[in-house]
């Protein structure tokens, strides 16, 4: 084992072990070769106010659009995961102009203004590795899974569009807008890894899953995500379909069941893609035991909340 005596001067040591099994040796470790300091930190807190304008045109008209235009990230928005492949047809993929998409919109809204706050506090980052960790099938009810391919790209169109809107940006100075653009790249790559870091075998004879490697206050929360006034903040894949089997005009055929604000909505209908004319809906109480039928549709019951 090294140690800093044996090492030539200059040269800092890293504990393997320490990068998987301590969250915060982690992140000091990104943080130093990424060279991510008091410089980043004092542009990021000095252009929060011209970030914060910016993010309503870049959640509103860029990220969902991106993910609508391939069909295997837009199934991920019905189905929870990229790892199947299922058969959808064109009236059950969300339209660009759907509600949902637009309620989705304001996650990634919420997500930004996050990544626009304060990276001085031990919350900012957990809340980065809880990302991650959501997005790879943990601290779910229903699990969600998503590949690192996806998300990877994601991460570097996000940064694309921000860089561009931070240059042609007039209110931020043309002094700050070269280590603005670096701060930001930083964070989303401190982001990458901590979502990477939940899909990898690296470091897999560790024990990954403690409170010392997944926070950094041992308080926190990891199961919902809240904002600075304690109020629930759900993630875009949140409400989305299970493929169950329901029956229409006599026929049986695969149909989308999701719960959304309490509402159990059956999509069976032609045309009555999520997101796109119509579908049927009666109210489900929360506290229905599995089992309970749905009330006027006979053929369906309240399945498990785990994912088909």
């Amino acid at each position: 084992m090294y140690s800093a005596s044996n090492l030539p001067v200059g040269m800092a040591h890293v504990e393997r072990r320490e990068l998987y099994e301590d969250l915060q040796a982690r992140l000091e470790y990104l943080k130093s070769f990424l060279e991510f300091g008091p410089a980043d930190v004092h542009v990021l807190n000095e252009c929060r106010p011209q970030i914060k304008a910016l993010i309503p045109a870049l959640s509103d008209n860029h990220f969902f659009t991106k993910l609508l235009k391939q069909d295997i990230t837009a199934q991920a928005l019905i189905t929870k995961n990229t790892t199947e492949e299922t058969y959808l047809d064109e009236d059950d993929f969300y339209g660009p102009d759907s509600k949902n998409i637009r309620n989705r919109n304001m996650f990634v809204r919420w997500y930004l203004t996050r990544m626009n706050s304060d990276p001085t506090k031990a919350s900012y980052w957990e809340y980065m590795n809880m990302v991650g960790a959501m997005h790879a099938g943990h601290l779910r009810r229903n699990p969600l899974e998503i590949d690192v391919i996806h998300f990877s790209l994601l991460i570097g169109y996000v940064q694309n569009t921000l860089t561009e809107a931070i240059l042609l940006s007039s209110s931020i100075s043309t002094h700050n807008k070269a280590p603005l653009v670096k701060a930001w790249g930083k964070l989303l790559w401190i982001q990458m890894d901590l979502f990477t870091k939940w899909h990898v075998k690296d470091g897999k004879e560790y024990d990954q899953l403690t409170t010392r490697a997944t926070k950094l206050d041992p308080a926190t929360d990891l199961n919902s995500m809240k904002d600075d006034n304690g109020n629930e903040v759900k993630c875009p894949f949140s409400n989305v379909a299970k493929l169950e089997q329901v029956e229409t005009n006599g026929i049986l055929k695969r149909g989308y069941m999701y719960e959304n604000s309490g509402v159990r909505t059956r999509n069976n209908i032609p045309g009555g893609g999520i997101g796109s004319i119509e579908s049927i809906a009666e109210p489900l109480s929360l506290g229905c035991p599995v089992g309970t039928q749905i009330p006027g549709s006979p053929q369906i019951s309240i399945a498990s909340s785990r994912s088909k």
